[in-house]
């Protein structure tokens, strides 16, 4: 009975892992979908993630830290730089590329882009 007993505490320990995991996966998937569908909109925060996906801005930290070490704000900003590059190869205007990838402010795009890749988007 004792050994019974304690293969169904294991066996609940172990579902209820799973189950943590799968819904941590599914939430940071959500997460991801939602930042590559509003990257472009300059106002987007991560408070706005969090709330789209009904959790504190503190618990998606939390899943993002131990699956991609790395904070929202930047995957956030890491999408974006990613369609800068892209638009950028392209030989769009850096103004344009800006507003396309979510910043009303082309000083701070060049910014943020020259941090992220180390040369200026001009460069490209």
């Amino acid at each position: 009975m004792f050994i019974l007993s304690e293969l169904y505490n294991v066996t609940a320990q172990l579902f209820e892992n799973n189950t943590k995991n799968s819904s941590g996966d599914k939430l940071l998937s959500q997460a991801i979908e939602f930042m590559y569908e509003s990257y472009a909109d300059s106002s987007l925060l991560v408070s706005d993630i969090s709330d789209y996906l009904f959790i504190s801005e503190i618990y998606l930290r939390k899943l993002f830290l131990k699956k991609y070490n790395t904070t929202p704000f930047k995957y956030l900003t890491k999408i974006r730089m990613e369609q800068a590059k892209y638009l950028a190869a392209e030989k769009i205007p850096v103004g344009e590329i800006a507003l396309h990838v979510g910043y009303s402010d082309i000083y701070q795009f060049s910014r943020a882009y020259k941090r992220f890749y180390g040369y200026s988007p001009s460069d490209i």
